[in-house]
């Protein structure tokens, strides 16, 4: 499995073994966010994903920090 975030493009790339792993991944990546105060809809997830050989991929565009639902506790 592989996490990757482009900073510069502002692009998440997910390598995992299956379809379930995936799926698994992308709920654990939400729900982390969520809990930093950050909106789920900040990443746009409707491209799907593809198989490369044994490796499902999937690449998606997450939006900047300026797109927090509540504001950062000091």
């Amino acid at each position: 499995m592989e996490i990757e975030l482009d900073k510069k493009e502002m692009i998440v790339k997910l390598e995992v073994e299956t379809d379930m792993k995936l799926d698994q991944v992308i709920d654990v990546l939400i729900s982390r966010s969520m809990r930093q105060g950050l909106a789920a809809e900040i990443y746009d997830l409707s491209k799907e994903h593809y198989v490369s050989g044994k490796i499902v991929k999937k690449r998606f565009p997450c939006a900047t920090a300026s797109s927090r639902t509540t504001p950062r506790r000091s």
